[in-house]
């Protein structure tokens, strides 16, 4: 046990090494200062020089070559500049908390004794080659997040290093100052883990570096395969661990993956500002972030309106909630079944069948008479080709075929007109003379018949085009009408889609087939230059969405982040895993790694214990498996009240302390209502996809709330409202764990527990 004098001395020792790191920090912070001085007298000069020369008259290409270098030097000379004040922005970030751990551990092979201070960025002197700090990302840092005090080991590019890890440190620095201490293996680790997931939440992800577990620590620096799927219950931190992950990607394949390279795709504008802005706090350029419907929106004629997955899952909740819209709307009636079969793997094969067994409608290849090819013939070519192809990538897009069909009827007029020159020539002496009535000079006769082949060959390829070139509409619409023959559906897809296209709006799962339809055609052109993809809350994706994506981002690999047991509807989107192999097999060998986070780390154990009861009514099996930190807390409050509204006021009053409220609802109807009630001054409505958190306390439907957490939830009538909806205890679930600290659920004297 230590003593106290070791306590001090150690404690001074640590704030003397913190001090050594603010001051060489500030030491370089001085030098890059210094260094923009001088680029900007570069800049200043360079630019000078350059407006001089440019309203003089370019005598000769050495003029070319000198004003083009000068350019690049002042092209250089700017970057330099921002690059360094990139530099200073992080190093002056950096001052205020360097790091917030250190390593102690024994190089078995070396026999050496180590120290490493881990941090957010890393620090070092490239003068001394010393390491001040380690960037989390390092090799080293594995030692940290990966292990306990013990035998241990890390990769590097040399291979594996066996050591001894000998201690474990965790800081608290706040302002340049050391507010708190610990080793990683005392009693208080829980206390301040628990400390830290008791704070306050906010509008935007926090950086997790400092806590990050075991099991995140695996599922962030995994890669050993190019797709993966990292799942587990709500609270387990996959959103965190996904946007980390990418960081951590971009860190080890700096030559490799930039982060124009890679895209993160959301759901809504709610959740994408949600995660924005978190890898430029973790020293990473940021990506691209895109929502979903504006990537479908923009594969789609500008014409086209398209319903989005929220209108569409707000008709179907309607269909089961509604009997008034039920009678009124008997054309309706039956769309949850025609989505769930659009939905279906077999539509999906259907499409990939229809265009690699597509018969081209050809005509027979002649010349004056002759035939050179028989539409027959022309058919087995394209055949075999498409033999060749079959499982390779996602084989040819419809388009690429016809071109290629295209190059061989060019071939055989070519090889026909090379076999039969004399023959041809002497027909077109025949026919042809020069002003005087004398025959043409060989000279002549052959432009003549390059000539002639070059206007048979485009009338034979123009015949062809027309016969062939479908555009995606009609592909689609053949594709709808055999489909629904081949499925004995009683509805006419296909009628039903050209309707729709005609008035110029389309249903959300027809925006999809089109899309991919598109892609297999040619027409929809994809994004190969993309390299990394990240999915959250993949279990709203439904399987053609996931098939698109497939399509769009063939070169890339992906992370998806998932819980099925949040999956809130049975047909709109994937309640089993199974599903999304089946489809990703469809067009790749690449398999989907599958890491568990099988701990939640968001809510008090209060409301884990309670979320967990309605987890355990639909899937015991993941209830068994997952578990929950145990972090104390209130109880939730189930409140049954003839005056649901005038109770939702009165508890809310109470929860002033907290920094985020929401009032999740069943549907987008009741929020509206309840902001028309409310003080517009303290609270924000959240009814639509693509509006942002502002930093108000929240009123939103339930379907918006996905991927959200808020120091307080109350539930406003959503037992009794959603209660004979699909999926009911998944929408429990779903919204109880949006809570951090105090839940509550508000409902109209219903007793449905």
């Amino acid at each position: 046990m230590k003593t106290v004098q070791t306590e001090v001395a150690e404690l001074q020792k640590e704030e003397q090494y913190l001090q050594d790191v603010i001051s060489f920090a500030e030491k370089r912070i001085e030098e890059l200062q210094n260094k923009q001085e001088l680029l900007q007298e570069e800049i200043n000069s360079q630019s000078k020089l350059l407006r001089e020369e440019v309203t003089q008259l370019i005598r000769d290409f050495d003029d070319i070559v000198q004003l083009t270098m000068e350019n690049a030097m002042l092209s250089r000379a700017q970057q330099q500049y921002t690059d360094a004040a990139k530099e200073i922005l992080r190093l002056q970030k950096l001052k205020g908390s360097p790091y917030f751990a250190r390593i102690d551990y024994i190089d078995k092979e070396l026999d050496e004794i180590n120290c490493a201070y881990i941090g957010a960025s890393g620090l070092s002197d490239a003068k001394t080659y010393q390491m001040y700090v380690c960037d989390w990302r390092a090799p080293v840092c594995e030692l940290f997040y990966g292990f306990d005090t013990g035998d241990a080991w890390y990769e590097t590019s040399h291979g594996r290093i066996d050591v001894e890890l000998t201690g474990k440190r965790q800081y608290k620095i706040e302002n340049g100052r050391i507010v708190g201490m610990y080793d990683s293996n005392s009693a208080l680790y829980d206390e301040i883990l628990g400390d830290v997931l008791s704070g306050h939440t906010g509008p935007k992800l926090k950086v997790i570096v400092e806590s990050i577990q075991k099991e995140q620590n695996r599922a962030i620096r995994f890669t050993k395969a190019p797709h993966v799927l990292i799942y587990g219950p709500a609270g387990s931190g996959k959103t965190s661990v996904g946007m980390h992950r990418l960081a951590y990607i971009l860190y080890v394949q700096k030559d490799q993956l930039k982060s124009e390279d890679i895209v993160v795709l959301s759901n809504n504008r709610i959740f994408s500002s949600y995660i924005a802005g978190i890898l430029p706090q973790l020293c990473e350029e940021d990506v691209s972030h895109m929502v979903f419907q504006e990537l479908l929106d923009s594969l789609l004629p500008r014409r086209i309106v398209c319903e989005d997955f929220y209108s569409q899952y707000r008709v179907l909740e309607r269909l089961q909630t509604d009997d008034d819209f039920q009678r009124s709307q008997s054309v309706d009636q039956d769309r949850r079944a025609l989505i769930a079969l659009k939905y279906s793997k077999e539509m999906l094969l259907f499409i990939d069948r229809y265009f690699k067994e597509y018969t081209f409608d050809l005509p027979d290849i002649m010349f004056e008479g002759e035939i050179l090819l028989t539409a027959e013939e022309l058919n087995l070519r394209m055949q075999r080709r498409t033999l060749d192809y079959q499982g390779k990538d996602m084989g040819e897009t419809y388009d690429q075929k016809l071109d290629f069909l295209i190059e061989i009827v060019k071939k055989a007029y070519e090889n026909y007109f090379l076999e039969h020159q004399k023959q041809i020539q002497d027909s077109l002496a025949q026919r042809f003379t020069d002003e005087n009535g004398d025959p043409l000079e060989e000279s002549k006769l052959q432009v003549r018949g390059k000539w002639l082949r070059r206007q048979t060959v485009a009338e034979t390829v123009e015949t062809i085009r027309e016969r062939n070139q479908l555009d995606t509409y009609t592909h689609l619409v053949r594709i709808l009408q055999s489909f629904a023959e081949k499925t004995g559906c009683e509805v006419s897809l296909d009628e039903a889609f050209r309707e729709d296209w005609e008035y110029g709006s389309i249903a959300f799962e027809d925006a999809l087939l089109y899309a991919i339809t598109g892609i297999y055609a040619g027409e929809i052109k994809t994004f190969p230059k993309v390299r990394h993809v990240l999915i959250d809350e993949l279990q709203d994706y439904n399987p053609l969405q996931l098939y698109l994506v497939r399509l769009l981002y063939p070169q890339s690999a992906f992370t998806f982040l998932a819980d099925s047991s949040q999956a809130v509807d049975s047909v709109l989107s994937v309640q089993n895993f199974s599903l999304l192999d089946e489809i990703w097999d469809m067009g790749s060998e690449e398999k989907i790694e599958k890491l568990l986070l099988e701990k939640s780390y968001r809510s008090s154990a209060p409301i884990n214990k309670f979320a967990f009861s309605w987890l355990e009514k639909f899937d015991k099996e993941c209830c068994s498996k997952y578990s929950y930190f145990e972090r104390p807390g209130k109880e939730p409050e189930v409140l049954n009240t003839q005056m649901p509204e005038e109770k939702l006021w009165e508890v809310a009053k109470t929860l002033g302390e907290h920094q985020l409220v929401g009032i999740i609802t069943a549907n987008e109807e009741e929020a509206g209502i309840l902001y028309e009630h409310c003080d517009k001054d303290q609270w924000q409505l959240l009814s639509e996809p693509w509006e942002e958190i502002s930093g108000k306390q929240v009123i939103l439907p339930l379907i918006l709330s996905k991927g959200l957490e808020f120091d307080a939830v109350i539930l406003y009538r959503c037992m009794d409202r959603l209660y004979n909806t699909d999926s009911f205890e998944r929408k429990m679930y779903l919204a109880c764990t949006r809570a951090l600290h105090e839940l509550y659920l508000i409902d109209a004297d219903v007793k449905l527990m």
